[in-house]
């Protein structure tokens, strides 16, 4: 449906539910906007089993992760596709001291290439003091793109990898700064320049309450030094609180390259990040809203 036929058929069926008071609706939809916008309960089945059932209220409370963070990392200056690599265009936008970049130009000399081959990058990451992440170079690591690149091609020029290696470290800054004001924070999701976390709305250790303010000023003071082109800062939505319960689904599960999710950053130690299988997830969730009142909390192994 087009907006306007969808916002005519939402009227049709608020007014059954809500003027006439005569019928109840059951609404099996795709948009969690839709649900809150028409049911006064929600229901959200995985794999064939109700896990919980209430109003949107009540789920954002009891199933709600505290705050959402989310961060959009700036791309390092020279990010281009390796056929648009060319002399002078990609040379003019790194820093001229930039370390990583004249530690790759070093090596690279010495190699005599400018391009690097899987085995090469061994060499080129202890350069730079790096080995670690060549874990990192695999289908399913954050470095799903330099690996498929040298599947494809044999080789990876410089300085495209050079914009992977500092992206990587401007990753890693963000992680340590959250997990240095917030070492209870769990990395949600991390795909590409893209991070979001859960931070709990209490401290854990002390209990007290975290202010959205103070989460606004402390990102806010620090965001240029991080390399932050923008972030948000919200209570957990619907469609979050969906997509952790259709994480949890056995069916049609696979590694999805380049994105990592749940993992704690004080077992990171605020600077390494775990590659979780995330593919397939939500295609076989499906939510169901309807008109009714009340609350009640289903345990997983209720079958509709």
């Amino acid at each position: 449906m087009d907006a306007v036929a969808r916002r005519f058929m939402w009227q049709v069926i608020s007014d059954i539910t809500t003027k006439r008071g005569e019928c109840c609706v059951i609404l099996v939809s795709h948009s969690m906007e839709e649900c809150e916008a028409l049911c006064t309960r929600i229901g959200i089945m995985v794999g064939g089993r109700f896990r919980c059932l209430g109003p949107a209220q009540h789920l954002k409370s009891r199933f709600g992760m505290g705050y959402q963070v989310e961060i959009s990392v700036a791309l390092p200056q020279g990010v281009l596709l390796a056929e648009d690599e060319v002399e002078g265009a990609t040379r003019a936008l790194f820093p001229i001291n930039d370390t990583i970049l004249a530690r790759l130009q070093a090596t690279a000399a010495g190699l005599k290439t400018d391009r690097f081959t899987m085995p090469q990058l061994t060499t080129a990451l202890a350069a730079i003091d790096r080995s670690a992440w060549l874990d990192r170079l695999s289908g399913t690591g954050t470095g799903a793109d330099v690996w498929q690149t040298v599947s494809m091609s044999g080789s990876i020029g410089l300085r495209e990898f050079a914009a992977w290696c500092r992206l990587e470290e401007r990753v890693e800054g963000i992680l340590s700064f959250v997990g240095q004001h917030y070492p209870d924070a769990v990395l949600r999701e991390r795909q590409g320049t893209k991070v979001r976390f859960e931070i709990a709305s209490k401290d854990t250790t002390t209990g007290a309450p975290r202010q959205l303010s103070d989460m606004f000023g402390l990102i806010e003071e620090h965001k240029v030094r991080l390399y932050m082109e923008d972030y948000s800062v919200s209570q957990t939505s619907l469609e979050q609180i969906f997509t952790f319960f259709a994480g949890q689904q056995e069916e049609e599960k696979g590694a999805a390259a380049g994105i990592v999710s749940g993992v704690p950053l004080l077992a990171l130690g605020a600077a390494t990040a775990q590659t979780t299988a995330g593919q397939g997830e939500g295609r076989a969730a499906a939510r169901f809203g309807n008109s009714g009142g009340g609350s009640k909390v289903l345990p997983s192994a209720t079958v509709v």
